[in-house]
């Protein structure tokens, strides 16, 4: 890409070496207007890369502001404003590229953690699966039940033995019942009375 603009900055700068001496300001000072248009619109365009709108521009303008220079005759008006306004925006387009550089520096940089985050995300997603796992299959590898009540008062984790040892359906267990619900079913269903007594 650089490259690119290297070789069309020389192109049009030659633009200059193509003139004859003797040339008028009028056409001195048109050529000026449109190399500093397109030394501006380079540089407007090339935001993001600073380098190469100066890889274009600066091949772009040297030849025409050597042949000022060195001329015999003074330079127009018109160049000499040309010459200020262009000095102008490229100080305004440099100091928009370094703020459009540290921005895309700066969403990088977000885009960058946001990857971190997700993968951490991931590992620990990855980890509490196997942990589940390794519980799970540690309470259905127990020969007594094992039934794990929370603060709430609802069934969080049993294993294969309590439901067999209880004669509760797994469907039940499935909704999280609380304890008091439990014991409710059980007694609707005739396995204790209604003090709680053991009933055969």
């Amino acid at each position: 890409f650089r490259g690119g603009a290297l070789l069309h900055g020389v192109v049009w700068g030659s633009i200059v070496l193509l003139l004859p001496d003797g040339v008028s300001g009028t056409t001195l000072a048109t050529l000026t207007l449109l190399l500093a248009g397109l030394a501006a619109g380079s540089m407007m365009l090339a935001l993001y890369d600073l380098p190469s709108a100066a890889m274009f521009s600066v091949p772009a303008l040297a030849p025409l502001a050597t042949r000022l220079v060195v001329a015999a005759q003074p330079v127009p008006e018109l160049i000499l404003v040309a010459g200020v306004m262009l000095v102008l925006l490229c100080f305004v387009y440099a100091s928009a590229a370094r703020r459009v550089a540290r921005e895309r520096r700066a969403l990088a940089g977000a885009r960058i953690a946001e990857a971190d985050r997700s993968a951490l995300v991931e590992r620990s997603d990855a980890l509490l699966a196997q942990k589940s796992h390794v519980l799970e299959v540690t309470l259905n590898s127990l020969s007594q039940g094992v039934m794990s009540i929370d603060a709430e008062g609802r069934v969080n984790a049993y294993n294969r033995r309590a439901l067999d040892l209880l004669e509760l359906p797994e469907s039940l267990l499935q909704q999280r019942p609380t304890f008091d619900a439990l014991a409710r079913w059980q007694i609707a269903q005739g396995h204790f009375g209604p003090a709680l007594q053991r009933m055969d």
